[in-house]
C-alpha cells in the first residue's frame, strides 16, 4: 500500500493521478466545521467576558480611592473635634446658666428679708409715733361737731 494522500504514484509504468483532492477537500472540510464551532463557542465567552469586565469597571468607577477616603476621614476627625469643642462650650454655658440661677435665687431671698426686715421696721416706727395719737372728732370750731366736721388723727 501506498502513503500516498495527494499527488501522483507510479506503478510498474501505470500512473495515477488524484485530480479531485476529495479526501483533502473533506479533511478541510471536516477541519473547518470543528474550528468553527470552537471560535462560535469561543466568541460567546467572549461576549460574556467582555460584559463582566464592563460591568466590573463601571462599578469600579464608583468606588474611593485612596485619596477620597483620606479627605473623607480628615472631614469627619474635624467635625468631631469641633463638635467636640462645641460640646464642652454647652456644658460651660449650662455651668454659667446654673450659677446664674443660683445667684438670682440667693439675692431674691436676700431681697425677701431685706423687705421683710425694712417692712417690720416701719410698722414698728410708725407704731411707736401712733402711740401718742388718738382718735377724736376733728371740727374747726370745736364745739360744733355738726357744722361739717372732720374726724382724723390728732396730737
Amino acid at each position: 500500500m501506498s502513503s500516498l494522500k495527494t499527488g501522483s504514484q507510479y506503478f510498474d509504468d501505470v500512473g495515477f493521478v488524484d485530480v479531485t483532492d476529495a479526501l483533502a477537500i473533506e479533511a478541510n472540510a471536516s477541519a473547518t466545521n470543528a474550528l468553527t464551532s470552537r471560535v462560535s463557542s469561543v466568541e460567546g465567552t467572549i461576549t460574556s467576558q467582555g460584559q463582566q469586565i464592563t460591568s466590573m469597571q463601571n462599578s469600579i468607577k464608583n468606588k474611593a480611592d485612596a485619596s477620597a477616603v483620606t479627605n473623607l476621614t480628615n472631614r469627619v476627625t474635624a467635625a468631631e473635634n469641633q463638635i467636640s469643642s462645641q460640646s464642652q462650650s454647652i456644658t460651660s454655658l449650662s455651668n454659667s446658666l446654673d450659677n446664674a440661677n443660683a445667684d438670682a435665687d440667693a439675692s431674691k431671698a436676700i431681697i425677701g428679708n431685706m423687705l421683710k426686715t425694712t417692712l417690720l421696721n416701719v410698722v414698728s416706727k410708725v407704731g411707736s409715733m401712733s402711740a401718742g395719737l388718738c382718735w377724736r372728732p376733728r371740727t374747726p370750731n370745736r364745739g360744733n361737731i355738726s357744722s361739717g366736721g372732720q374726724t382724723g388723727l390728732w396730737r
